[in-house]
């Protein structure tokens, strides 16, 4: 059988390896989840195991016989590691574009990055309004891991912002502040790019419960790419059990009541048992600032 007629079955979905809870999270285990766990490890155990071999998978990625949808679907069956893998050798990583706000979720993807090409470009957006320790955890992350990352700033200063569209912008006009601060330079660090790899979670509002891992996205400015998102499939524990297990340098105002850190007027402590975008734009409808509901048309 072809590696693209196996495709073309039905696919499959095996769990990413489950990453440590996050310090002080209360685990239990009751009888009914004890029994369902070895129940899982049977079944695991009697399946054969996934070749994540990059340069098969990479394969698929290029596989123009297969839609967007099937080689989407496809890479339900490997890990998010290994995704990341499978794009960083089917393309040359200087045509693809991670994006990262240093959130929790983006550390696990920069560090899976790195482990295959260390001195892999990361960009992160900087409004402005960044909070003092989300420039702490950068200089981490740049310091200690040796990360490459790019600063993208927006066109105006915040008090240029000010003096020509009047003072606190963000609080009268939320959507044209960050179209200003973080679509517009967004789209500068994309320019050219084959691939932009995101660290988007199905579970982190209803806005990406339907986030495929793969998808062809055109932006507003017309630029078409693959957008891949490795991490949709896990949960908030996974991700903290990969911090904890890789001992990843973070932001420490998720210790603080922050689950999601953005612009310092734009985020609120709201403590660990809120949805994860609850902190962001309390008070109002807005749960997005538009990076990723902007593009013009999505090819799933």
């Amino acid at each position: 059988m072809t590696l693209a007629s196996d495709l073309h079955e039905s696919v499959e979905f095996i769990a990413d390896e489950r990453p440590m809870a996050k310090p002080g999270a209360a685990t239990r285990t009751t009888a009914k989840s004890a029994t369902s766990a070895r129940t899982a490890s049977r079944t695991t155990a009697a399946r054969p195991a996934i070749d994540e071999d990059p340069a098969r998978w990479a394969r698929v990625l290029l596989d123009s016989t297969l839609s967007v949808a099937e080689r989407s679907a496809a890479l339900e069956q490997i890990s998010a590691d290994g995704i990341i893998r499978a794009v960083l050798t089917a393309y040359d990583h200087t045509t693809v574009a991670i994006s990262s706000a240093f959130g929790p979720s983006g550390l696990c993807l920069i560090d899976m990055a790195q482990k295959v090409v260390p001195d892999v470009e990361v960009y992160f957006i900087d409004t402005g309004f960044s909070f003092a320790e989300t420039d702490e955890v950068v200089t981490r992350w740049r310091g200690e891991r040796g990360l490459n990352v790019k600063r993208m700033l927006p066109i105006l200063t915040p008090d240029e912002q000010a003096i020509q569209h009047g003072p606190e912008l963000w609080a009268r006009d939320p959507d044209r502040c960050c179209r200003m601060r973080k679509i517009e330079p967004n789209l500068r660090a994309l320019a050219g790019k084959l691939v932009w790899i995101t660290a988007l979670r199905r579970d982190q509002a209803e806005t990406r419960a339907q986030i495929p891992l793969l998808q062809e996205v055109t932006l507003e400015n017309g630029q078409t790419l693959l957008k891949v998102c490795p991490l949709a499939r896990w949960r908030k524990s996974d991700v903290w059990r990969y911090i904890m297990q890789h001992e990843l340098p973070y932001n420490q105002l998720h210790d603080r009541g922050y689950p999601s850190v953005g612009c310092t007027h734009c985020t609120h402590p709201v403590g660990d048992k809120a949805n994860e975008r609850d902190g962001r734009w309390a008070g109002r409808a807005k749960t997005e600032c538009g990076l990723h509901t902007a593009p013009t048309s999505a090819k799933r």
